[in-house]
């Protein structure tokens, strides 16, 4: 159901500028853009969404698109008569930076292990394993736990997939527990676990990738 949504949204985008673009005369109540508004109100929905997949580095160009289009309103709000009030190609680098500066931030925060355009493999010590970061980007990875009858439970993976394929190998004798948030991509879960075992958590984010959990 989730991926209907965002397929229309998508479709009912493109619909709209290509409207926007050929300045057609419906779609205005007034002098407010219907277009230009309901464009808006869908960039705030994925500036949301980026928030909530921790895709921090999109944020900026969300509000800088949306400023573009409703520039004139904004200049008419401000008491302007001139429509321009900033070059669009300086929004837009002030974006990329914006982008840039926060994505390194981010990525110095939170990531151990970052798999991007490659393959690689990963290999956790459950013995001295607490808390760990997999980032996976237009890349695949593999990630298997070692020593496991040391493992003392309660340990965390916190998994970034993000156009890429991840597959977790989790020792059979531990409990799992998962929150993982899924946007257009796809998540699965092998059953087992023994009762009573350590508990591992496995959190984060699938954004348009495949993440698999298996038993080993």
């Amino acid at each position: 159901m989730k991926k209907i949504i965002y397929g229309v949204l998508l479709i009912a985008a493109a619909v709209l500028i290509i409207l926007a673009s050929l300045d057609m005369p419906l779609g205005f109540i007034g002098t407010v853009p219907v277009i230009d508004i309901a464009l808006s109100a869908l960039l705030v929905i994925f500036c949301i969404r980026a928030v909530t997949l921790r895709k921090y580095w999109r944020i900026p160009f969300y509000p800088a698109i949306i400023f573009m289009l409703l520039e004139e309103e904004i200049a008419g709000y401000l008491g302007r008569d001139d429509g321009n009030i900033i070059s669009n190609w300086t929004v837009l680098l002030c974006a990329v930076l914006l982008a840039a500066g926060i994505g390194f931030i981010t990525s110095h925060i939170h990531d151990s292990f970052s798999v991007k355009l490659s393959a690689q493999t990963r290999y956790i010590d459950g013995g001295t394993f607490t808390k760990e970061h997999i980032k996976v980007s237009l890349g695949s990875a593999e990630v298997h736990f070692e020593n496991a009858e040391s493992y003392k439970g309660d340990g965390v993976l916190d998994i970034d997939c993000s156009l890429g394929n991840l597959e977790i190998f989790v020792p059979s004798s531990w409990m799992l527990e998962t929150d993982i948030k899924v946007d257009m991509g796809n998540v699965d879960v092998a059953a087992g676990g023994t009762v009573g075992g350590p508990l591992l958590t496995i959190k984060g984010t699938c954004d348009k990738g495949n993440v698999e959990i298996h038993r080993a």
